[in-house]
């Protein structure tokens, strides 16, 4: 399968032993999350942006109003309404750039961590969240959640990940 072009930012230190399994991994998981949603992945672009929770934090409270650092954050170029024309407008040759996701490596170490996961697989589930956002996904409401995990449970169990929403049981 042709992978999107994929630009991985170090955008703070705390990543470095990280960087080259996110920037090898990082397309293949996208990938999986594009052709999962009908998108050719050699048609599209992304930033991946490696940050902290202050980054994450800041981004966060400027742009959602929620004064704390979290573990992924989505900013899409297209709306949903102008995404499908943009999307049958691309080639291979003239890519779309579909947007930007942050990730905060700290957050995610901690919830990985919590959630009895590997750091790797938390870091694609939430590569794969942020692909699905960046193509108009949202769980704000409960039908909108349904749709979106399951989509990612999908294009996770694909590389042997666990549903990342299934949590270890304490005891």
């Amino acid at each position: 399968m042709p992978y999107p072009l994929i630009t991985v930012i170090l955008a703070t230190p705390g990543w470095p032993k990280l960087v080259r399994g996110i920037t090898r991994h990082a397309p293949i998981w996208a990938a999986a999350a594009l052709a999962q949603q009908g998108v050719k992945p050699a048609h599209c672009g992304l930033n991946i942006v490696l940050g902290d929770d202050a980054l994450l934090q800041s981004l966060n409270r400027d742009y959602r109003h929620k004064d704390y650092a979290t573990n992924v954050l989505s900013y899409p170029n297209f709306s949903r309404r102008t995404l499908p024309g943009a999307i049958e407008s691309a080639s291979a040759k003239h890519k779309i750039f579909l947007g930007e996701i942050y990730l905060a490596q700290r957050v995610i170490a901690r919830e990985a961590k919590q959630q009895g996961k590997t750091m790797a697989a938390h870091t694609a589930h939430l590569i794969v969240h942020g692909v699905l956002h960046l193509l108009g996904h949202d769980h704000l409401r409960p039908r909108q959640a349904t749709r979106m995990e399951n989509a990612e449970r999908e294009i996770l169990a694909a590389f042997g990940i666990k549903d990342p929403y299934l949590l270890p049981v304490n005891g």
